[in-house]
Order: structure tokens, then sequence, then C-alpha cells
């Protein structure tokens, strides 16, 4: 009887994963949309503009957390070096353990216009905080109000 129940939960569970696999290409990502532009670094004396995101992905959703429905917030801490990678990326405060980490990956792929100082490109600290919260339809792109809403 166990063995039965235990397959069954099983199946459930890879079809439930495939459904996941099929609908998104990477699968569930945090509810922030990675524009261009969408991540600017502070103003400082250092510099005269400020590192631009260029491109770059959501983290991945922590399929563990997702299945149980939990959240949290995460912030991770990183140089923008002169030529545009991430460098240094390090989980500043996470709720939980699993999303700092899944954020610290993300960043490693991102791209961002360096900072640049009296036209020169220069490395730049920059520190990002993402919310993971489940949305449903989010491969649907968010309408004008909703982005106000949620800030962005």
């Amino acid at each position: 009887m166990h063995r039965l129940l235990r397959r069954t939960i099983a199946m459930g569970l890879a079809g439930l994963l495939a459904g996941c696999a099929g609908t998104h290409e990477t699968g569930h990502r945090a509810n922030r949309w990675m524009e261009p532009g969408s991540i600017v670094g502070p103003a400082s004396v250092e510099w005269d503009t400020p590192a631009r995101l260029v491109s770059g992905k959501s983290p991945v959703y922590p399929i563990g957390q997702l299945l149980t429905g939990k959240t949290s917030s995460a912030e991770v801490a990183f140089t923008v070096a002169a030529d545009g990678t991430t460098r240094d990326i390090h989980v500043v405060a996470a709720d939980r353990e699993v999303f700092g980490r899944h954020l610290a990956i993300a960043v490693k792929g991102w791209r961002f216009e360096p900072a640049r100082k009296d036209g020169v490109a220069v490395a730049s600290p920059l520190s990002v905080a993402f919310d993971f919260t489940i949305l449903r339809n989010f491969n649907v792109p968010p309408s004008p109000a909703d982005r106000r809403e949620r800030g962005r």
C-alpha cells in the first residue's frame, strides 16, 4: 500500500514538474521584469554616469520552494566591472538561503553598461533586492497599470 502511495505521489510530482517545464522555457522566475535600464547604479562622485543594466534574466524560482508555496526576498551586492560583467557577487540578506543563491546565480549572467568617469569605463559597486512571490500567468507581460502598481 505504501509503495503504491509513494509511486502515485512521485508520478503526480513528475507530471507537475513536466507541466511547469513545458510552459516556461527555464521555469518560474522571480517577480521582476528585467528590461534594459531597469537596474541603475547609485550616484557617486567616483563616476559621472552610473552603471545601467543592458541584459539579464530574473532568477529562477527554487522549485522546492515553488511547490510548497514558499515566498522570500533576497539581496545581493556585486561589482560591475569596467567591461560590464559582474564580479565579487555575494548574498547580503535572504529570508531563505536558497533564494539568495538563486539570485546570485542570476546576477552572474547580467551585463551592464559600466559606470563612466570622464568618458572612461570604471568599476562600481551595486546591490539589488528581489522579492520571490508566486504569480499566476507570469509568462504574460503586465499591463502598464500593473507595472506602476508593483513599482516595477
